[in-house]
């Protein structure tokens, strides 16, 4: 929703997600650097086809639900309930099929560490799954500073343990 008759709301809107943006991603090549000297080749590929993975259930939790709710003029509660409940299935069912495909994966890739790491990541999208519709919900209500300070320190928080997981 932006709006014409505020620039100055825009423009700070903007600053914000392109600053989450490029903190985020920075954080992300700065711990790739980090992780690629700790751990052995084997492991941090077994990492990245990981996050490839998480990646692509994670778009297919979303499936359209950001965009559905940021349209609405006006958010019905139970328009929220419903797509609460739909995404949370989505969720459940993204990571149930994350956790149980990870036995294949190693398989294919003969790298034994993927059925563990990709069960962490069906449970960190399972978690992270319900909180979505709160940010969808602060970006219909253009809060993009809040939401950038959250991403932000999540990014912060949850960058520094990665490094004690040993795929190998």
């Amino acid at each position: 929703h932006m709006n014409a008759n505020h620039p100055r709301e825009t423009r700070e809107n903007i600053a914000w997600s392109m600053t989450s943006v490029i903190v985020k991603n920075g954080l992300t090549v700065v711990t790739f650097m980090i992780l690629a000297r700790l751990i052995a080749p084997g492991g941090f590929g077994s990492i990245a086809i990981t996050l490839m993975a998480y990646g692509l259930a994670l778009s297919f939790v979303d499936s359209g639900f950001t965009s559905v709710v940021v349209r609405q003029q006006r958010l019905e509660k139970t328009l929220l309930s419903s797509l609460y409940w739909w995404n949370l299935g989505l969720g459940l069912l993204a990571s149930a099929a994350l956790a149980l495909s990870g036995p294949a994966a190693a398989f294919f890739f003969h790298a034994p560490a993927l059925p563990r790491l990709f069960l962490f990541a069906a449970l960190v999208l399972f978690a992270l799954t319900p909180g979505q519709q709160f940010v969808v919900g602060l970006q219909h209500n253009m809060n993009f500073g809040l939401i950038a300070g959250i991403e932000i320190a999540a990014g912060l928080a949850g960058k520094p343990p990665l490094a004690h997981i040993d795929p190998v």
